[in-house]
C-alpha cells in the first residue's frame, strides 16, 4: 500500500514539473529587434554640440539616456533633420540621468541630436536605440 502511495506521489510531482518546465520554456511576449544603436561621450572646450544619427524605417520605437557629467544645466535636444520636427528637448541637471522613451513612433532619417550648455563646457555621454517594438 506505501509503494503504491509513494509511486503516485512521484508520478504527480513528475507531471507538475513537466508542465511547469514546458510552460516556461515557450516565449511569451516577443522579442525586440535593434536596428540603430547609437552611443558616445562628448567632452569638448565649447558649450554647444550636434551629432547627427540615423532611424532606419520599420523601427519607429526610441529609447534614449543622456548623463550629464559636466558643471553646468545641459539641454539636449533630438530633432528630425528633414521635418524640423523636436523630438525630445530636455534640460538635465549636472550630473543628473535623463531616461527618454517615445512609443508613439518616431520617422525615419537623420536626426539631430544638439547639447547646449549656458555657462560651462560640456561633458555628456548619450546613448540611444530603436526598436521594433514598444519599450
Amino acid at each position: 500500500m506505501k509503494k503504491n502511495k509513494i509511486f503516485s506521489v512521484i508520478l504527480s510531482l513528475a507531471l507538475v514539473f513537466g508542465v511547469g518546465f514546458t510552460a516556461l520554456s515557450f516565449p511569451t511576449t516577443a522579442s525586440a529587434k535593434i536596428e540603430d544603436a547609437w552611443e558616445d561621450t562628448i567632452i569638448t572646450g565649447y558649450n554647444k554640440h550636434t551629432v547627427e544619427l540615423s532611424a532606419t524605417e520599420g523601427f519607429p520605437y526610441l529609447k534614449v539616456q543622456v548623463i550629464n557629467r559636466g558643471a553646468d544645466t545641459v539641454t539636449a535636444t533630438l530633432r528630425h533633420k528633414d521635418t524640423g520636427r523636436i523630438v525630445m528637448n530636455e534640460k538635465v541637471g549636472s550630473g543628473k540621468i535623463f531616461d527618454f522613451k517615445k512609443n508613439d513612433g518616431i520617422r525615419s532619417g537623420t536626426y539631430e541630436f544638439t547639447f547646449h550648455s549656458e555657462h560651462a563646457n560640456l561633458d555628456v555621454y548619450y546613448a540611444g536605440k530603436t526598436s521594433d517594438i514598444k519599450w
